[in-house]
């Protein structure tokens, strides 16, 4: 995913290393509100931050946060509870429906861009829906990578194919 060139006022940024798969990051604002999970082969842009701004308390309970996030994923629980508080304002109230009904797909199984949008009560919105997965700035929370296009294929990720495929794989393996 790259990130946008819009100032999303980034205070914190917080890091969680996962053996075999690498570093997650999470960007916290100002106002301690989660702007987004980068996975790890998502491109980075360097961004400049100011953690002084907010006593290391506050950026040690964000990091406390974020990794029990995702540990608890990498250790089989496939819809953790994240106890951070996400920066929606950027999302419609389309777009809203849409990152929330994916929190409905079960570990381990998939769902079509056409039936998502079905689902959401837009029928013919597949497209738009697939735009929605586009932009999830909080992917392992939303699971955008178990939604796949209605012939079977694996669609499109932000953060490459292969990571979608090494989810999916790992899912799978917990969900049996």
């Amino acid at each position: 995913m790259k990130v946008s060139s819009r100032n999303w006022g980034i205070l914190l940024i917080v890091h969680c290393n996962v053996q075999g798969w690498g570093t997650f990051e999470a960007r916290f604002s100002e106002s301690l509100q989660l702007q987004a999970i980068i996975l790890p082969s998502q491109t980075r842009r360097i961004v400049q931050t100011d953690a002084n701004k907010k006593d290391m308390t506050a950026k040690n309970i964000l990091q406390q946060k974020f990794e029990d996030f995702i540990n608890s994923y990498f250790e089989g629980d496939l819809s953790p509870e994240l106890s951070l508080a996400l920066d929606m304002d950027q999302y419609t109230g389309f777009e809203r429906k849409v990152l929330n009904s994916l929190l409905r797909i079960k570990p381990g199984t998939t769902m079509s861009y056409a039936s998502l949008a079905e689902y959401v009560g837009h029928k013919k919105a597949w497209r738009a829906v697939g735009n929605v997965m586009h932009k999830n700035r909080f992917p392992l929370y939303f699971p955008c990578h178990r939604v796949l296009s209605s012939s079977g294929k694996i669609g499109g990720f932000s953060a490459g194919l292969e990571m979608k495929r090494r989810l999916l794989a790992f899912e799978k393996n917990i969900t049996g």
